[in-house]
This record gives structure tokens, C-alpha cells and sequence, in this order.
């Protein structure tokens, strides 16, 4: 399953490795063109987290979502009934508003994702009992699920075979409430794509409407959300499903109908979750202990502050507000001495609607082989093996064979190695060497030529040649200071011309003044033209 979702600005690209730095699939391929460095995504290898996009100074990455697509049905008259995800609420302070607005624009039916939640919840506490389930991984996180299923394929088994909040609540509206229209989704998430186009959920939900793009299509077209009603969900009040939006939502969901007595592991940040992915995978294959339930997301901060947000919500903000709701919940729970949890979904939900199955999907994951590594090594002349673990990070990887394994697979340069460029660095000074020793006798040959030229024509009162020779040489001390080296292999042959061209003059010294004139300005123009080359290089 392959989605392009990130996107690169050529461009704006600087080529400075922080990308590459930031993903933790190694899923950047670096391209020279016009000898300058650029970074592009390998969409086989992502798994759409959107650190790449975190990182950038530069504007160079974007992403595509569906929100032109949505408004331009809605305004064809296609019929479309809109999911909602929690984080809506920290999102648009005026977020009813926000239902008002969508409502007018054509939107049939509004639904609370965390509606949908609770169901998963419900689904995952039943699952596990009936299952008699010892540990899973949660996977409301597409990030997650999609790291799982192209990189860790032996944690497949141990996702949760539950759908995630929105899809359950499609689920529901598909099979519950018989609802035909199509769905989208207003999401805090540019990755719930590659959820949506996995042929594990049916093709349920249509567009992905993230909140940032949903705030730009709100300013670009001059739409003051204060001038259209509140209005409310469709679906009947939820549980504590609006908490999964934040980090260790899940768990306290789990820790509420269980009366926290689960062992429940909580991570967030793509980087933590794949070092902990990695610990879990080595207990449970030694048959160590492990958590019942690994809640775990790829935003830091939750879905509140999800990768498709303008992030500008604050982190204290959004947990008071998340908390007063949970205080009004907790009474209302109290005083209505509910002690049947879940009693309505038992009696009108089936378990196996919300199922969940998964894809291996690494066989897309391209990786090179031992001996296809080794021949990079020696391209890079990295010959012994502390030469292959200096690990400096200049590629961006911080691993000597993790980018020898893309320049293997084609998704990198030699020249990205500090450590290459400088062994070409030092061979290119010993040409340079070597050609600038053979430059010099030239150059004195021309001095030596000027003199004689000067003794056969004794009427000759301007030589602004010996200037130009004089500045000549100074160009030459200037480059040879410098690491422009590489200039002379372009001008060593016109040098080489020039000398000819004013040895050619003595030779004929018994010609007219004005020849020599003519010729002497011939050689004015080739040391000008020589001398720009020089200078431009060393700008």
C-alpha cells in the first residue's frame, strides 16, 4: 500500500540532511541536481509521521489532504455526512460554529468521533477477555500501524484486531444507522490517508479534511465561522471517548472500566515508539513480561496536537478543558449509578463488525543486501571496520551502514559522506598540485616572452600586458591559497595555448609593429578571459 501524502518543494529544498536526521525509517532519498543536494520522500519506505515536515526550516515540505476535494462535492451536490475527531474541540474554540457552518455548506449528518471511541474501547475490553488476549499494541495511530506493518512485521499479530475511533464510528454509521453517504473525516491527522485507502477498512471513510488545511480553506475564502448558528453532533452524548485525543487517552479509558488494575504502557513521540516497538519485540520474542496494552501514539502532545494541526493549541489549554469535561462525565456517571458498563453496546453491537485485520507489507520496503552494502563501502573507501562505524551524523543517518544501505537501494549520493569528500578533497589537491607546478613554468615562460617581445619593438610605449600578467599571477597565488583547485583542470590548456600564442610573437620578431600589436592584444583578451574563469570560482 503505497500513498503519497508528504510532499518536497524542489526549490525551497536545501539539502541539509535535518530530514533525513528526523525519520526514523530512513525513508529520504537524497538526488544531486545542478550539482546542488535535494531531499525527496521515498513513499515505500514512509510511514507518514510527519517529522520531516517538524523539522524543516526551509517551507520545503507540505502535505495533501482532501479538503479542496470535499467542499468542491459538497458544492456538486454530493451527498456527505462528516466524522468529526475530538481534537475539533481544542482546535476551534468556536467549534459549534464550526458544525453550523458545515451543516449549511451541505453536510447531511455530524457525528462525534468520540462516539466511535467509546466503541473502541468497549471493543477492546472484550476482545481481550473473550480472546483471553495477554498483551496487544493499540492502534488507533496510523502512523503506528503502518511503521508495523512495513517495518516490524513480526508485531503484526500483536496489534489490536480492533478498528481505530473513526473507523469504528463509520462502521456504525454504515451498519447501524444504514447511512449511504459518503464520509469524511475532520481530522487533526495528515496520515489517517493510508488508513483510509487500506483495503482493511473497506473504503468506509472518503476524505481526510485536516484541521489546518480546513482553517486555510476558512481564510481563503473570507468565511468568519461567527456568522453561522451553533449547531450540535448528531449522535448521542459520549462516554469518556473524547480523552484518545490527548496522550494516554486509551489508557484511561481502560484504567476507567477496569478499575485500574491493567497494566497499561504509555508512549508517545515517533521516536520513543519506535525504540519502545523494539524493546517489546525483544521480550515478547524471549517470553518476557510485557504490558497488557501498549498505548501508543505518534504525536507527543496526542491528537490534539496532531501532524495535521497548526499546533498552535497549548498543551495546559487543552488538558483543563479535557478535564472539566471529564469532571462533568465522572458526576453524571455517579449520580445515574450506572453499573453496568457498556450495557447498550452488549446488547446492540457485534464484535466482529469492528474487526480488524493487517497486511504485511515490507516486501515495498526495499533494503540491500550484504554484499551490495560491501561495494558501497568500498566506493567510500571505507576498507577496515572502524572506517565503517565513524557514525557522524554529516549524512544525516548517524550510521555509516545505514547510508552505505541507501546508496545500495539508490536513495542517496557518495558526495552526502563528509568523510569521502574529503579523501576526494585531498586527491584533488595533489592534482592540483601537480598542474599548478606545470601552470607556474608556463606562466614565466609568457613573462620571459614579454621581455623579448618588448626588445623587438622598441616603439611600443604601452604594455599593459606586463599589468595583466602581473594580475594574472595573483589570480593563480589566490586560488592556490584557496581549495578552488579545481579551476586550473578547466584553464590548464588555455594557459598552455597563451604561452604558445606569445612564443609564436618572438618567433616572429622580424613582422611589422603593428602585427605585434594586434597580437599582443590577442594575448590581453585570453589572460582576461582566463583570469574571469579563476575569479569566479573563487567567489
Amino acid at each position: 500500500m503505497r500513498t503519497d501524502i508528504i510532499t518536497t518543494d524542489e526549490k525551497l529544498c536545501r539539502g541539509c540532511n535535518k530530514c533525513v536526521f528526523a525519520c526514523p525509517v530512513h525513508a529520504n532519498s537524497a538526488q544531486y541536481i545542478n550539482e546542488q543536494n535535494k531531499i525527496f520522500i521515498d513513499p515505500d519506505r514512509c510511514i507518514q509521521c510527519g517529522a520531516c515536515n517538524k523539522i524543516c526550516d526551509h517551507g520545503a515540505r507540505g502535505y495533501v489532504d482532501d479538503t479542496d476535494l470535499f467542499f468542491s462535492r459538497l458544492k456538486s451536490g454530493d451527498k456527505i455526512s462528516v466524522l468529526v475527531a475530538p481534537a475539533a474541540r481544542t482546535n476551534f474554540p468556536d467549534y459549534k460554529r464550526l458544525l453550523g457552518f458545515l451543516r449549511k455548506s451541505g453536510v447531511r449528518l455530524i457525528y462525534d468521533v468520540s462516539f466511535g471511541a467509546d466503541i473502541t474501547t468497549w471493543a477492546y475490553l472484550k476482545v481481550i477477555q473473550e480472546n483471553k488476549i495477554a498483551t496487544i499494541i493499540a492502534q488507533p495511530c496510523p502512523v503506528i500501524v503502518s511503521y508495523i506493518q512495513k517495518h516490524k512485521t513480526n508485531l503484526i499479530p500483536y496489534l489490536a484486531p480492533i478498528q481505530s475511533p473513526a473507523m469504528c464510528a463509520a462502521i456504525y454509521l454504515r451498519k447501524y444507522k444504514a447511512v449511504s453517504d459518503d464520509l469524511a473525516f475532520l481530522s487533526p491527522c495528515i496520515s489517517k490517508k493510508i488508513e483510509f485507502t487500506d483495503p482493511n477498512t473497506f473504503g468506509y471513510v472518503k476524505y481526510n479534511v485536516t484541521m489546518t488545511k480546513l482553517k486555510k480553506y476558512l481564510q481563503d475564502n473570507r468565511i468568519n465561522l461567527m456568522n453561522y448558528p451553533l449547531d450540535e453532533f448528531d449522535d448521542k452524548p459520549c462516554d469518556l471517548g473524547f480523552t484518545f485525543s490527548r496522550p494516554g487517552g486509551l489508557r484511561e479509558n481502560v484504567e476507567y472500566y477496569t478499575d485500574g488494575t491493567a497494566w497499561i504502557k504509555q508512549t508517545e513521540g515517533i521516536q520513543e515508539a519506535v525504540d519502545y516497538l523494539k524493546t517489546y519485540e525483544k521480550r515478547v520474542r524471549a517470553k518476557q513480561r510485557t504490558p497488557l496494552l501498549v498505548d501508543i501514539l505518534n504525536c507527543s502532545n496526542g491528537c490534539n496536537i496532531g501532524t495535521g494541526t497548526d499546533r498552535e493549541a497549548q498543551i495546559d489549554d487543552i488538558d483543563y478543558k479535557t478535564n472539566q469535561q471529564k469532571t462533568r462525565f465522572m458526576k453524571e456517571k455517579s449520580a445515574a449509578q450506572d453499573s453496568a458498563p457498556f450495557a447498550a453496546f452488549n446488547q446492540m453491537l457485534a464484535l466482529k463488525d469492528f474487526r480488524r485485520n493487517y497486511t504485511d507489507c515490507s516486501k515495498q520496503v526495499q533494503n540491500a543486501s550484504p554484499q551490495e552494502i560491501e561495494n558501497v563501502f568500498l566506493q567510500l573507501g571505507k576498507t577496515t571496520p572502524e572506517s565503517r562505524k565513524i557514525n557522524c551524523f554529516s549524512c544525516g543517518y548517524g550510521g555509516c551502514r545505514e547510508f552505505a544501505n541507501a546508496i545500495a537501494i539508490g536513495n542517496n549520493d557518495l558526495r552526502n559522506c563528509i568523510n569521502y569528500s574529503r579523501q576526494k578533497l585531498r586527491s584533488g589537491k595533489e592534482e592540483f598540485d601537480t598542474i599548478f607546478q606545470s601552470l607556474e613554468a608556463r606562466v614565466a615562460q609568457i613573462d620571459s616572452n614579454l621581455e623579448m617581445i618588448k626588445e623587438s619593438s622598441s616603439n611600443l610605449n604601452n604594455i599593459s600586458l606586463q599589468t595583466k600578467i602581473i594580475s594574472f599571477n595573483a589570480s593563480i597565488e589566490s586560488a592556490r591559497a584557496g581549495e578552488a583547485g579545481k579551476v586550473f583542470s578547466v584553464v590548464a590548456s588555455e594557459i598552455k595555448d597563451l604561452a604558445d600564442q606569445s612564443e609564436r610573437i618572438v618567433v616572429a620578431n622580424a613582422t611589422s609593429q603593428n602585427q605585434i600589436m594586434s597580437d599582443i592584444r590577442d594575448l590581453e583578451a585570453v589572460i582576461q578571459n582566463i583570469k574571469q574563469k579563476i575569479d569566479g570560482v573563487l567567489q
